[in-house]
């Protein structure tokens, strides 16, 4: 699916959010945790398979947009 999308950093990630990876595939996140100065993030691939990976706060990542809870926040 080609969708917009934007850059974050892992800290800003939150359950629901759809990451994209350079060729277009998405994987919605299902939980991201604290794992000591980083962040644990699953989620699962279009197949209903899950995956995670850590990440550094910093770190960027690809994030389709609208993000769900932008559209609850405006909403409010």
């Amino acid at each position: 699916m080609n969708r917009e999308i934007t850059h974050v950093q892992a800290r800003q990630l939150r359950v629901g959010d759809v990451l994209v990876n350079p060729a277009g595939s998405e994987f919605t996140i299902t939980k991201v945790a604290r794992i000591g100065r980083g962040y644990r993030v699953h989620y699962l691939r279009s197949g209903g398979e899950a995956g995670a990976f850590t990440a550094a706060p910093e770190a960027i990542t690809r994030v389709g947009v609208p993000r769900p809870h932008d559209r609850l926040a405006a909403t409010a």
